[in-house]
């Protein structure tokens, strides 16, 4: 039966894609979402995935979140803060809180469209202890350009147009917008008394650019917080921050990196990382990784 229902959602997606004339709410596993028309159009990933899986990286952020309470890096009640670097349309926010798990998080966003899709993904699930921020974060305050992908609402990213790099997914012809950056520690400061090692966890999807943001937030990140990131190096070249550099501030900040792997979750110290990184292909393959 369940097989049955995920094929009919997927051929109602599809018909939809051909007559886009249907507001759609996929009802998934991590809340409610309203998928807007356009990713419908542009057969966002995520959205689809939350329509016809009924969720969308539910298992990963399970998996991570459990972990850590089980180190105790996360308080085992609800009383802990989610600091969401890269929104979206607040899937993770949304079912983090839901799951109770959490009972505040911070949502930052370079995207407008995202920001307001997910104020009405939150009050959808009437929920309003989210706190949300339509800003671009990066190292320092800066002019950037901040490009948005045609084909999957997530890619958008912060470009540094780096020369003689090969571009897999065509990004460099997808529309770039210049853009004020700002950095995480100015958006946290006036929550930063709150934050503490054991009730806050960094979740950061920034396309490559998260060793960036990173630079620009040492204050939040002196107080030892777990973070859960992907790892690709593709993006990060394509970040313009070569390898060493990203390996050499992740080590500053934390001491191990768990890999989320499919059977088990596998710890390294970061000393190792760039062994790590050189076990990828130069593909855009990336991994799911806990800092702690």
């Amino acid at each position: 039966m369940k097989f049955l229902l995920k094929h009919i959602r997927t051929l109602f997606w599809n018909f939809v894609r051909i007559f886009p004339f249907f507001k759609l709410i996929a009802k998934s596993a991590q809340g409610d979402f309203i998928i807007p028309i356009e990713a419908i159009k542009s057969n966002d990933f995520i959205h689809k995935s939350l329509y016809i899986n009924k969720c969308f990286e539910y298992d990963i952020y399970l998996r991570a979140v459990n972990f850590l309470k089980d180190k105790g890096l996360l308080n085992k009640s609800n009383n802990n803060i989610l600091l969401d670097v890269g929104i979206n349309n607040g899937v993770i926010t949304i079912g983090a809180i839901k799951s109770d798990h959490f009972n505040f998080a911070i949502g930052i966003d370079g995207c407008s469209d995202h920001i307001d899709s997910c104020e009405r993904n939150l009050e959808l699930n009437n929920l309003k202890n989210v706190k949300l921020f339509n800003s671009v974060l990066s190292d320092k305050r800066k002019s950037v350009n901040f490009v948005k992908s045609k084909t999957n609402l997530g890619q958008h990213c912060v470009s540094n147009n780096v020369e003689d790099f090969t571009y897999l997914y065509d990004e460099q012809k997808n529309p770039t917008t210049i853009l004020e950056s700002a950095t995480l520690d100015e958006i946290i400061d006036p929550y930063l008394d709150r934050i503490q090692n054991k009730n806050c966890l960094l979740w950061i999807d920034v396309e490559g650019h998260e060793a960036h943001v990173f630079k620009g937030a040492a204050m939040l990140l002196n107080k030892n917080i777990p973070c859960v990131m992907e790892l690709c190096p593709y993006m990060i070249k394509r970040s313009g921050m070569c390898l060493e550099e990203y390996v050499s501030i992740i080590q500053k900040h934390w001491n191990e990196f768990w890999i989320i792997r499919d059977y088990k979750i596998v710890n390294y110290p970061t000393s190792v990382l760039s062994n790590f990184i050189n076990e990828f292909e130069d593909d855009g393959s990336y991994q799911n990784i806990i800092l702690t």
